[in-house]
């Protein structure tokens, strides 16, 4: 993985910052402001100025990995402490209570929370839900051991839940 001072100028690049946000484009350089430094990369017209402090990926995409799939594999290698440990259960039938998820899950480890996503207007179960896992490691048990597991009749979909944009 290049450093950015190595980034040459309109090179195509992928940024993951730590916030799970990815940029691609090309790279334009390196500003400072203020006294804080930044790197900037021009992504369909506009050009994005993040802060290199809060960078901890950049790289040149190859023809074999095309930008978004750099940008995703980067965004799984580090995660935010309170995202590391959650995950994101899908196709989940309008049955399913915050209750039958604690209890498939914590056969895989300690669940620290579950919770089934409602409609806002109708209470109605929206189909997905969250676990938090005691570990990473419990985590990737969990995913190991329940995506496509048989729920009710539905394929589950467990995976890392990612961060939420703000």
């Amino acid at each position: 993985m290049p450093v950015l001072n190595s980034l040459e100028h309109g090179t195509r690049c992928v940024v993951t910052t730590r916030y799970g946000r990815i940029v691609s484009g090309r790279f334009r350089g390196i500003e400072i402001a203020h006294g804080d430094r930044s790197i900037l990369i021009e992504s369909n017209g506009y050009t994005h100025s993040i802060p290199v402090e809060s960078v901890f990926a950049a790289s040149n995409p190859d023809r074999r990995n095309p930008p978004d799939r750099v940008g995703r594999i980067h965004a799984t290698l580090r995660k935010e402490p309170d995202v590391i440990n959650k995950l994101h259960v899908g196709n989940l039938t309008f049955d399913t209570t915050p209750a039958d998820l604690q209890t498939l899950f914590a056969k895989q480890g300690e669940v620290k929370e579950a919770t089934v996503v409602a409609d806002r207007h109708s209470g109605r179960s929206r189909g997905f839900g969250f676990v938090e896992m005691g570990s990473p490691e419990e985590a990737k048990t969990a995913i190991g051991a329940l995506d496509g597991h048989n729920l009710d009749g539905r394929d589950l979909t467990v995976a890392l839940a990612k961060p939420r944009s703000r």
